[in-house]
C-alpha cells in the first residue's frame, strides 16, 4: 500500500516538473539526453529517432523509423514498423539506462549505467566545440559543429555515411575513392536481431573497370546486377516504374556510387537487404533488383533436385510456417552457433538432406538453426509457441478418379464440419468459464481494496452486444484515441451513463492470460484520484475494458498545456499530491 502511494506520487511529480526541453523537437543540443520514451522527430514528422526494443523491458537499440507508419515489404510479406537505421546494431545497451548525449568536445555517444556503449563520433583534435545533432526529413541524422551565432560551421558525422540494412532515398552504395570509405548494406542476423548478418549489398568493379551491384555471402558473390549501361544494370529485370523515382550511378575520380531519389516520402520508400539474401523494396515497385543474376561461383545456391524432393518446391526467400497445433517434431539436430546461420541457410541444409522434414530457429531470439527428422501427430505434447517451417507441396496435374474424389471430398467435409462444430461449442464453453473466473477474481480484488480505500465500485461484466450499442458499433466519431494495445472509444449505456471503452487490438500480442493479469493489476491500482474501472468483456475474440468517462479529460491535459496549466495553482497541485500520497 505504501509503495503504491509512493509510486503514484513520483509519477505525478514527474508530470508537475516536466522539463520543457523534452517536447517534440528535431534537434539534440549539448547538455540534453535522449533516453527511453524520448524521441527526435524531423521537422515535417517524416522520421523519428528513438530507443527501441523487441518486447523486453530493456530498450537495447537506437534507431530511426518512419514516423507513425509501417513499412510494407512485398516479398516476403512483412508488416511491421521496422527501423530503417540502427546506430548500435552490434553493441546493444545492456540495461534500461541507455541514453544518447553530445559532450562538450562534440563527442556523440550512446551510454548506459556502466559507461560508454558506443561512440558514434569522436572529433579530432579533442577541444571544446559547440555541436548539436539534427534529424532531417530525409532520415539522415547529422552531427553539426556550430558557430557562436548558431549557424552551421561543418558536418562532423552523419548516419547516411553508415547505412545498416536499409537504403533510403539519398543514401549511397559504393566507395569514396579519396578516403576509402565504403557504403554498403548488411542484413540483420534475424528478424529481431539487428546484428550484422550473412548478406552484404555493395558496389564493385567488373573486369572492364565498370561498376556493378553485388550481393555477397561470406565473401562470395551470391547475386550480381551486371554493369551499369544506359540508365540500368544490364542483368536486372527492369520493369516500368513511376516518374517520382530516379536512379543515379556516379563514377568519377572522387567516388563510385549508386543512389536513388523520390519526389516525396508519402509512400515511405526504402530498399531493404533481407535476412535471406534478397533485396526487397517497400513501395517503390522499380523491379530493378528483383531479378539479380545468381553468380556461377555461388555453389551453395545451386540446389540439387533429389528424388525425395520431387513433390516439394523450394521458394527462394519465402518460408512456409507449418501450423504446429497438433504436431511434435523429433530427431532434432542443432547447428553450432559458430556457423552463424540464417533461416535461409537452415532451409538450404534441410532441403539438401532427405531425412530433414522441417527446420526452425534455434533460439527465442530467432537465430541459429535446428532441423528435424520426423513430424508426428501428438496434440497432447505439441508446442503451441514455437514456429516450424516445412516445404510446400508441388502442384501436379494428374488423372483423377472423379467418383472417389467426390466421395472423399464429401467425407472430408463431413468430418471437418463435425470438428469445427465441436471446436465452436468447446470454445464457447471455455470462454464462459474464463468470463466467470475473471469476474470472480476481480470482484474479490475490489472487495479487498475497498476495505482500505474509500471506493464504492460495483464491477460488471458487459456483453459485446451492449458495448456495440454504447459505442455506435465503434464509430469513428466516438473514437477518443489509440495506443500501442488498442483504441479507446466514448460510449453511453442504456441508463445514460457515459463510459470509455478500451478495445484491445487483435495484433496487440495479448492473450487471455495477459489480459487477465492487466485487468487484475488495474483493479489493484484503483484510487479515488484515478479513473475507475467499471468492468470488462471477453467475447467473440474481443478483449475489452470499460472505464468511467472523464468529460474534463485527465490531469495531464491541464499540466502539459501551456495555457491550461495556469488554472492549477500551487494550492491545488499540493492538494492533488496529498490526495494521492
Amino acid at each position: 500500500m505504501a509503495y503504491s502511494s509512493i509510486f503514484l506520487f513520483l509519477i505525478l511529480v514527474c508530470f508537475l516538473f516536466r522539463n520543457p526541453c523534452h517536447s517534440e523537437t528535431d534537434t539534440l543540443q549539448q547538455g540534453q539526453e535522449l533516453k527511453d520514451w524520448d524521441e527526435l522527430v524531423s521537422s515535417n514528422k517524416v522520421f523519428s529517432l528513438k530507443l527501441f526494443t523487441f518486447g523486453t523491458m530493456v530498450s537495447p537499440y537506437l534507431g530511426i523509423f518512419y514516423k507513425n507508419n509501417n513499412i510494407t515489404y512485398r516479398y516476403p510479406l512483412i508488416y511491421r514498423n521496422k527501423a530503417v537505421w540502427v546506430a548500435n546494431r552490434n553493441n546493444p545497451i545492456p540495461d534500461m539506462y541507455g541514453k544518447l548525449i553530445i559532450d562538450v568536445h562534440g563527442k556523440f555517444s550512446i551510454l548506459s549505467s556502466g559507461g560508454t556503449v558506443l561512440d558514434l563520433c569522436s572529433p579530432n583534435p579533442l577541444a571544446a566545440r559547440n555541436a548539436s545533432a539534427k534529424l532531417l526529413d530525409t532520415g539522415n541524422l547529422v552531427l553539426q559543429e556550430l558557430h557562436p551565432d548558431g549557424s552551421v560551421k561543418r558536418v562532423l558525422w552523419q548516419s547516411f555515411d553508415h547505412p545498416t540494412d536499409t537504403l533510403l532515398p539519398g543514401m549511397k552504395l559504393g566507395i569514396n575513392l579519396k578516403t576509402g570509405h565504403r557504403w554498403s548494406l548488411t542484413s540483420w542476423e534475424g528478424e529481431t536481431l539487428p546484428v550484422r548478418g550473412s548478406f552484404t549489398l555493395a558496389v564493385t568493379e567488373d573486369l572492364n573497370g565498370t561498376g556493378q551491384m553485388v550481393i555477397l555471402k561470406g565473401g562470395n558473390i551470391h547475386q550480381m546486377s551486371g554493369p551499369w549501361c544506359n540508365g540500368e544494370f544490364i542483368n536486372s529485370n527492369k520493369i516500368s516504374f513511376g516518374s517520382d523515382v530516379r536512379l543515379y550511378y556516379v563514377s568519377n575520380e572522387t567516388e563510385q556510387s549508386f543512389t536513388y531519389l523520390t519526389k516525396s516520402y508519402d509512400s515511405f520508400p526504402a530498399l531493404w537487404m533481407s535476412e535471406s539474401g534478397d533485396l526487397e523494396d517497400s513501395t517503390l515497385h522499380t523491379g530493378l533488383f528483383c531479378a539479380l543474376t545468381s553468380s556461377p561461383v555461388h555453389a551453395q545456391s545451386k540446389l540439387e533436385m533429389f528424388k525425395c524432393r520431387d513433390d516439394y518446391t523450394f521458394y527462394i526467400g519465402l518460408d512456409f510456417h507449418f501450423p504446429t497445433k497438433n504436431y511434435i517434431f523429433v530427431d532434432e539436430y542443432e547447428y553450432h552457433e559458430s556457423h552463424n546461420m540464417t533461416l535461409y541457410d537452415c532451409k538450404i541444409f534441410c532441403w539438401n538432406n532427405c531425412s530433414c522434414a522441417a527446420y526452425s530457429y534455434a533460439t527465442k531470439n530467432r537465430t541459429g538453426c535446428k532441423t528435424y527428422g520426423k513430424m508426428l501427430y501428438n496434440p497432447a505434447e505439441a508446442n503451441q509457441d514455437k514456429e516450424y517451417y516445412t516445404f510446400r507441396d508441388r502442384v501436379k496435374k494428374k488423372k483423377k478418379n472423379w467418383f472417389w474424389l467426390i466421395i472423399g471430398a464429401g467425407f472430408l467435409a463431413l468430418v471437418l464440419s463435425c470438428y469445427f462444430l465441436y471446436k465452436k461449442l468447446h470454445l464457447k464453453g471455455k470462454v464462459r468459464k474464463i468470463q466467470k473466473l475473471l469476474l470472480h477474481q476481480l470482484k474479490r480484488l475490489y472487495k479487498n481494496e475497498e476495505t482500505h480505500r474509500n471506493i464504492n465500485n460495483d464491477l460488471h461484466y458487459f456483453t459485446f452486444k451492449s458495448i456495440l450499442f454504447a459505442t455506435n458499433n465503434f464509430s469513428r466519431t466516438n473514437k477518443l484515441g489509440e495506443g500501442g494495445f488498442g483504441a479507446v472509444y466514448k460510449g453511453k449505456l442504456v441508463d445514460g451513463q457515459e463510459i470509455a471503452v478500451k478495445r484491445l487490438s487483435h495484433g496487440s500480442g495479448q492473450g487471455i492470460t495477459e489480459f487477465m493479469n492487466e485487468t487484475k493489476l488495474i483493479a489493484k491500482l484503483q484510487h479515488v484520484n484515478l479513473v475507475r474501472l467499471l468492468g470488462c468483456c471477453i467475447e467473440k475474440q474481443e478483449k475489452i475494458l470499460v472505464y468511467e468517462y472523464m468529460p474534463n479529460n485527465s490531469l495531464d491535459y491541464f499540466l502539459l498545456d501551456p495555457r491550461k496549466k495556469v488554472l492549477l495553482g500551487w494550492k491545488d497541485r499540493f492538494a492533488i499530491i496529498d490526495g494521492i500520497a
